[in-house]
């Protein structure tokens, strides 16, 4: 989410989006690494090389994407929107 957002102001507010996302899904995380240890692995190798990946990643896109680029990172960010809403739907759907 800073890589995406950081850059543009408009774009500022998804970055609360990320947080919320990342603590709602980190939660869910934990619990399934409670019962598994192995997840804890790898989330740790994922924290650490996640820098890396998503540099690595979207780097050749800001810089085929130019000016443009805002307009992708706005697709992304209402794509993670639509992906957390249908999660949390889902998850709720479930319990009741």
């Amino acid at each position: 989410g800073l890589y995406l957002n950081l850059g543009t102001t408009w774009l500022w507010p998804f970055i609360i989006l990320y947080i919320v996302i990342g603590l709602y899904l980190g939660r869910d995380i934990a619990i399934y690494a409670h019962y598994n240890p192995l997840i804890i692995l790898a989330v740790i190798c994922l924290i650490i090389l996640s820098p890396f990946l998503i540099a690595s990643a979207l780097k050749p896109f800001k810089t085929a994407l130019g000016g443009t680029f805002p307009l992708f990172a706005l697709v992304l960010d209402l794509g993670c929107l639509a992906a957390y809403t249908f999660y949390v739907r889902a998850w709720v759907k479930k319990a009741s």
